[in-house]
């Protein structure tokens, strides 16, 4: 059995990309090597293959795209590292997952960015937006397309409480979400998507935040007795490449990923405004108590504790507010 990294070596001397013939043509079947963190069976999965199927369809078949999901090539730092290689060219993620190559992407972590998707959606349509993900990729080098509402995200508690006061829960290991979590109280202790569901299970957390779906997906309604409503997060998913990679490529195979990932993003934001509604009773038949929680109170004491500290976030914060309509 070939190891991780001999896999990637085969899939990666077996690319053929060229051209012939008039610009923007392909010269012979091109291999897309696709891997994201989320499990087999999820939304993101369905995704991944209604975008590889669409790159096909407009390529008539002459460029695959071979999907490997559930972390088979690594959690999203190994993808980024093999991006930046060539061995994995894309990938479905938060924009935010790209804060240790562009602190700018942690705008999309800054709590109560937006309030509603419909402040989401105008933002990153609006020419404020663009600019945003032109200038993560000028610092970091990874082209952002298409980004797609994922939802809220909330707290998950395996015991029953009224607030986040004391608790120790999982967050990502950015310094906005950190400092963010600390400001309400909380012990945040970063770990990765699949550390999730055991660390819970075993106590080694009190608790996790994630968005409604992926927590559903991830089996956290068994472990959870409390959901706490703060929708602190609106994160911008989007499909991820290395913008060196993708200006190599013939004009034919970009702009089949581009129009693929156009057309995933509208299917895919569609699909989780129904599955947000339909993972939040499944927490609830499972048992878990639904709390509201003061929203309000949360954003101003997450304002003051971030926007001294990280100044050219809360610009970027601004901006985007004010062309969301926030």
């Amino acid at each position: 059995m070939k190891s991780k990294s001999g896999l990637l070596a085969v899939l990666a001397s077996g690319m053929i990309l060229g051209l012939a013939g008039a610009p923007g043509a392909l010269a012979a079947k091109t291999e897309v090597v696709f891997a994201h963190v989320f499990p087999a069976v999820s939304l993101e999965q369905q995704a991944s293959q209604r975008f590889a199927k669409g790159i096909s369809e407009r390529t008539k078949g002459e460029v695959e795209v071979k999907i490997f999901p559930a972390s088979q090539l690594g959690g999203f730092a190994q993808i980024a590292t093999q991006q930046r290689s060539g061995a994995v060219h894309g990938t479905i993620i938060s924009t935010t997952a790209l804060g240790s190559y562009a602190p700018l992407a942690t705008v999309d972590s800054w709590p109560y960015l937006f309030h509603e998707k419909a402040q989401f959606d105008r933002a990153y349509a609006s020419a404020e937006g663009r600019a945003f993900l032109d200038a993560i990729e000028k610092a970091s080098g990874y082209r952002i397309l298409a980004p797609m509402y994922k939802g809220k995200r909330h707290v998950y508690v395996r015991r029953p409480v009224s607030s986040m006061d004391g608790l120790k829960l999982r967050v990502p290991g950015l310094p906005v979400v950190l400092d963010t979590f600390k400001a309400w109280g909380v012990t945040p202790t970063p770990l990765g998507v699949a550390e999730m569901f055991p660390a819970m299970q075993q106590g080694v957390v009190d608790g996790a935040e994630i968005e409604l779906q992926t927590a559903e997906t991830l089996g956290l309604a068994s472990l959870t007795k409390t959901v706490l409503m703060t929708g602190h997060m609106m994160p911008n998913y989007a499909w991820i490449f290395f913008g060196k990679w993708l200006d190599g490529q013939p004009a034919a195979v970009r702009t089949a990923i581009e129009a693929s990932a156009r057309e995933t993003s509208e299917w895919f934001a569609g699909e989780m405004v129904k599955e947000e509604k339909q993972s939040l009773e499944k927490f609830r038949a499972a048992g878990a108590q639904i709390r509201e929680v003061n929203t309000a109170e949360l954003e101003k004491k997450a304002t003051q504790a971030l926007t001294g500290k990280y100044p050219e976030l809360a610009a970027w914060v601004k901006r985007l507010q004010a062309a969301g309509g926030k």
